[in-house]
């Protein structure tokens, strides 16, 4: 017995150490409604910022909305049995990453109101944010209808993804790991037809996203669109010296931006903008701390927030 109490207060103090609220979450938070006219959604999200809190917790139901609307359409399933496979359940990959990307998607939730909002206060002085949103059924139905043509329409769009990091140096070399994870997302999840393109790198070298678009436009022939995305640095790397014991240790941070567009190429329309912001840190050089703030990335739009650069609401 004195063993369990001893466990019971290590707990209570490492969450007294890390600033977690007591308090627990709404009723309505644990126990949706139900409606016959209404889905009803809940997010929860927590920040040392009280509208980032907010705006955070609404992407999650945004983002499960998408996922579940788009699992239906994939999967020729209902709406139903989505919702109630989905319902108590902790989110899939797919679901983050509908929360991580705008995608066109997000105008088929036009409808969606949020109905309450509570706030909860950590003991480190940050917030924990819940709400609770509904939909109408019929507006659910009609979003699926939309989806199906959008699916199809983008299945007739050829579209090249080109995904790349420029260095301090000025090289401009592909960001592998993330055009791969980008591409199959939009690929298998949105139903992109995703060709993959032959283009000359140091095209877009000291390029910033704007311009970068213009030359894909003369780049790309053939092609009806473009998934562009481009990591840069947003300042010169910092280096910081440390000694430990004996041990003495350079430690290089990379602060940047990864800047993710869909652009229609005739028209120079921009379909879809996504910004994300992160550090890169290593023990060795410059050029590595930009490959460690590539991953970073990654990290972001799977739903890892453990890395140096945290975790954005992109749907504020």
């Amino acid at each position: 017995m004195k063993s369990h109490k001893k466990v019971l207060l290590v707990i209570v103090s490492l969450l007294i150490l890390i600033g977690v609220s007591y308090a627990a979450p709404p009723e309505w938070f644990m126990t949706t409604p139900t409606s016959p006219h209404y889905y009803y959604f809940t997010g929860s999200f927590s920040s040392d910022v009280k509208s980032k809190a907010y705006n955070s917790a609404k992407a999650e139901v945004v983002g499960s909305i998408l996922f579940m609307i788009n699992s239906t359409v994939s999967a020729s399933t209902s709406f139903d049995q989505v919702y109630t496979r989905n319902s108590r359940r902790g989110d899939t990959n797919d679901s983050r990453l509908f929360k991580k990307i705008k995608t066109q998607g997000q105008a088929v939730v036009s409808r969606l109101q949020f109905v309450k909002t509570e706030f909860e206060r950590a003991r480190n002085g940050g917030w924990t944010s819940y709400v609770l949103a509904r939909i109408p059924k019929q507006e659910v139905d009609a979003s699926i209808r939309q989806f199906r043509e959008m699916r199809e329409r983008l299945k007739r769009l050829k579209t090249a993804c080109v995904i790349v990091v420029q260095y301090p140096d000025g090289e401009v070399k592909e960001a592998s790991a993330l055009k791969s994870f980008i591409e199959k997302f939009y690929r298998e999840t949105l139903g992109y037809n995703i060709v993959e393109a032959d283009v000359d790198l140091n095209e877009l070298k000291g390029l910033n996203i704007s311009a970068a678009t213009i030359k894909m436009k003369q780049l790309l022939n053939g092609y009806d669109q473009v998934i562009l995305g481009i990591v840069s640095l947003q300042e010169t790397p910092t280096k910081r010296r440390t000694q430990v014991g004996g041990i003495r240790m350079t430690t290089i941070s990379a602060s940047g931006t990864f800047l993710l567009r869909t652009v229609e190429l005739a028209s120079l329309k921009v379909v879809e903008n996504n910004d994300y912001s992160g550090r890169g840190v290593s023990t060795r050089n410059e050029r590595d701390a930009m490959d460690e703030l590539v991953n970073e990335f990654k990290k972001q739009l799977q739903g890892d927030d453990s890395g140096a650069g945290g975790r954005d609401a992109v749907f504020d």
